[in-house]
């Protein structure tokens, strides 16, 4: 073994020694996210280990998580008794959401929607029938401490409940994909609040339902607007914002009483007598400091509820609403106090995990409201209205005025982030019949009218874009296996198959034949995406593209991007250039990526595509058969791809969301939008490259961007390299650079520095004949030279591209002969995905210009 190989694996074992077992960790010491993770995971096991252990069967394990479920209902209600049921609410949303703009990071936040819904849901179906008024006369315990009880009692059932789901889809055999999709379904319906923005909700709702024949049909069915609606939720949320603001300023003027009072008592101390120690003055003022703490805790929350409440008369005084549709509004959301027995709970959660996620407004006898969600309530607006409307003699009108909103939406977005692009909405064009006989095999013969929902068209990318409004079934939510499949089926596979439909066509055909019979030629399109864009939420589904190929919904062969509406806004305010976007799609759509970095939201994918590129090591087998030509694997290679271990992305949006606070203005401190990590010389390129807006300039942007950060500071170092010898001895230099992990992003890249390229004719010609050479010898999807002048930029003059489909050519035969190019066989090893380092650096002589 030599030195350098001895070295290496001294320091993998040195690694490995240094490496301490989660359960061997403090946890106090780990991550938030990953402390609840893992008390998740502990208190599944404690339940479900008799059984997968056999020493205790199923029905035995659901009875007794069934018992403490109830147990911890039990007790919560009990501990509330002394306590108005709004006060205690309203403190638990503080302690589980409303936590300072300017200070909140989710990764770090143990707070739960889910908890707060489930502990509201309880109080609701207790025995008592008032939210302002005790039970009891006397409690047991302090406000403060009963509301801690009651949080650690919710998140013990929150999570039980959460058990239960998963050890009674248990069977005798491991998950099969389908039922993986219904179990993630069902765990993110019960664990999931609030995913998108209450702004944007807002923003889509008001253009959704804002044209004048919808409000209409709003009026006739359900006596009021989606607009009224949203101003009496919106008066609900100012409620619950000028509470957080007394709260917070409570807080700050009690603070300043208890250090004046702790700097006061340091005072006497010292005039008196010197302190008996630091620790024992420490101590004191610390006790001062809790008992200020606790009266003050005390004070504030004895009248928290209040705030927040809300009857329908004074909404109608705030929103100048008539009190009559202000009831109309709340009797829609509204979660009536009705009492339920403990194990009756139980029950219906298990049929429903999330009762209160389409009925936020919790109302008393006495018709006093509080808003189980606070801000979020909102959420449901679409959802809740849309049932309604269903049996409306309008609906199938209001359907396609659905369907028009997401496309419009969609498109909007998408040219948001691809300025340059053509776009052909609601493009018809003709299919072959695959039942037909004889067969249709050329597009003068197709007979079957198809339709797509927009095609981009930018460079030679293709973007089939499929705007999918089907909604899915409260069941298919709740885990309904087969109810589940068909949903998936309406918006995952069918704007698949559409997709694949299109992308067969455009690379066998070169062109669609529209429905008005034209020619739509595509000869130049070398890259085809899809985008199957939702209006609704299939996070924790969408983001498992391995697992919908498994479960038979998307062909490995063309996977569509899945995206919420939202999410894709989102992205489209984050993408800085057309590159990046094409980049994401190329690595988010590879099966993959999703094994190996494993997400339930989509925008944690989003953001560490920011951080990582979501780059996977790709199979060296793989990257053989694709590309024989870069020669055999390399053993380091096989062993870096076998080593590799899935990553379980925890929350990424902490800096995303400090952003949207900042410029909601919810938040006071400057906070900086998210954006992707980009060698500062590459960007110049790759923003002169869209500048110039000359074939393949985003092809090559987007392959400068897929290299890693080592691999573009080495362009530039080869760039710089080329400027020097090319400043020594007067003539132009070039770097020759192959890569890929796969044919669809093989590429052969040539620097090329030298004086006055941009004017020599006879030297562009030489180059080009170079680049064609070379991609029709290492037969790459593309091949592509950037010509840089001789002044200290990375700002290229001009580049050159060359996207013929591989395959023989007898006239290039001619000029890789001509040219003089090495054999396959000078390359003895397979070239670094992405390449390293550049593989040639050759003078050219001069010529002179034609």
């Amino acid at each position: 073994m030599s030195k350098k190989a001895d070295h290496k694996k001294r320091k993998r074992a040195k690694a490995r020694s240094r490496a301490t077992p989660i359960s061997e960790v403090d946890p106090a010491e780990l991550p938030m996210a990953v402390r609840v993770m893992q008390s998740a995971w502990q208190r599944f096991l404690q339940y479900a280990q008799g059984y997968l252990t056999g020493t205790e069967s199923k029905e035995e394990a659901v009875e007794r998580i069934t018992d403490d479920i109830t147990a911890a209902m039990d007790d919560i209600e009990r501990v509330a008794r002394a306590f108005p049921i709004f006060d205690i609410l309203e403190r638990v949303r503080f302690d589980e959401l409303a936590a300072d703009p300017n200070e909140y990071k989710e990764s770090e936040t143990e707070g739960r929607g889910a908890v707060i819904e489930l502990i509201a849901y309880i109080l609701a179906t207790s025995s008592r029938d008032s939210g302002t008024e005790a039970e009891l006369s006397a409690a047991e315990m302090d406000f403060g401490q009963a509301v801690q009880q009651i949080v650690n009692q919710g998140r013990i059932a929150a999570d039980l409940i959460s058990t239960l789901a998963v050890v009674e889809s248990l069977g005798t055999g491991p998950f099969g994909p389908d039922e993986w999709l219904a179990q993630r379904a069902r765990v993110h319906l019960m664990t999931v609040r609030n995913p998108a923005y209450p702004h944007m909700i807002r923003d889509s709702l008001v253009t959704l339902f804002g044209a004048p024949e919808v409000e209409t049909l709003c009026l006739k069915e359900l006596g009021f607007t989606v607009q009224q609606a949203c101003a009496v939720f919106r008066e609900v949320e100012v409620l619950g914002e000028a509470s957080s603001r007394r709260f917070q300023e409570f807080v700050r003027t009690e603070l300043v009483s208890i250090v004046a009072q702790g700097g006061d008592r340091f005072s006497r101390r010292t005039e008196d007598t010197p302190p008996p120690g630091v620790d024992s003055l420490s101590q004191e003022v610390q006790q001062l400091i809790a008992a200020a703490v606790q009266r003050a805790d005390n004070q504030l929350w004895s009248r928290i509820g209040a705030d927040s409440t809300f009857d329908a008369a004074a909404l109608a005084t705030r929103t100048g609403l008539s009190p009559e549709i202000i009831e109309r509004v709340l009797k829609l959301f509204e979660f009536p106090f009705q009492a339920a027995s403990s194990q009756d709970r139980v029950k219906a959660l298990r049929a429903d995990p999330a009762p209160l996620r389409l009925s936020p407004k919790l109302r008393d006898r006495n018709g006093v409201g509080f808003s189980a969600h606070g801000p979020y309530g909102i959420h449901a607006v679409r959802e809740v209205v849309e049932e309604k409307l269903k049996n409306s003699a309008s609906w199938n009108k209001y359907s396609q005025h659905r369907g028009d909103y997401l496309e419009d939406a969609t498109i909007q977005l998408m040219l948001s982030m691809l300025p340059a692009a053509a776009h052909h909405h609601n493009l018809k064009y003709m299919a072959p019949d695959s039942s037909a006989a004889p067969s249709e095999d050329a597009p003068a013969s197709y007979t079957v009218l198809v339709e797509c929902d927009a095609l981009l068209l930018i460079d030679d990318i293709a973007i089939v874009v499929e705007a999918k409004s089907n909604t899915l079934r409260p069941k298919a939510r709740s885990g309904n296996q087969q109810v589940l499949n068909q949903g998936l089926k309406s918006i995952v596979r069918r704007a698949a198959d559409q997709a694949t439909r299109l992308r067969d066509l455009i690379h066998e055909d070169r062109g669609l034949r529209l429905k008005d019979r034209t020619w739509l030629d595509l000869t130049n399109i070398r890259e085809v995406h899809a985008i199957a864009v939702s209006l609704e939420d299939l996070s924790g589904i969408a983001t498992v593209t391995a697992e919908l190929i498994d479960a038979g919904l998307i062909d490995k062969r063309s996977i569509p991007w899945t995206v919420w509406l939202y999410d894709l806004r989102i992205i489209s305010e984050l993408i800085e250039r057309p590159a990046d976007l094409i980049l994401y799609l190329r690595r988010r759509t590879l099966p993959e990526v999703t094994r190996f970095y494993q997400a339930n939201d989509e925008l944690d994918l989003f953001l560490e595509y920011f951080v990582t590129g979501l780059y996977v090591d790709p199979d060296p087998e793989e990257i053989k058969r694709q590309l024989p030509q870069f020669g055999e694997p390399t053993t380091a290679a096989k062993r870096k791809y076998r080593r590799q271990q899935p990553r379980v992305l925890l929350s990424r949006t902490d800096q995303l969301d400090a952003w949207y606070f900042y410029e909601q203005r919810h938040r006071s401190e400057l906070a900086d939008r998210p954006s992707k990590s980009v060698t500062p010389g590459i960007a110049q390129i790759v923003d002169a490259l869209a500048e110039m807006q000359e074939p393949g300039w985003l092809a090559v942007g987007t392959t400068l961007l897929e290299s890693s950060g080592a691999t573009q500071e080495s362009y530039l170092r080869t760039i710089e390299q080329l400027r020097s010898r090319a400043h020594e001895d007067g003539r132009a230099h070039d770097a020759c650079i192959p890569g890929g992990t796969q044919f669809a992003n093989s590429f052969i890249l040539v620097f090329v520095v030298g004086h006055d390229l941009d004017t020599n004719a006879g030297e562009q010609e030489t180059i080009r004949r170079y680049v064609a050479a070379k991609k029709h010898q290492m037969q790459t999807a593309i091949g592509a030279a950037v010509l840089f002048g001789m002044e200290p930029s990375s700002r290229p003059h001009s580049f050159m591209y060359d996207n013929r489909r591989p395959g023989e050519d007898a006239e290039l035969d001619a000029i890789v002969k001509q040219v003089g190019l090495k054999p396959y066989g000078a390359f003895q090893s397979m070239a670094k995905p992405p390449p390293r380092t550049p593989s040639r650096i050759t003078p050219r002589k001069r010529r002179k210009s034609k």
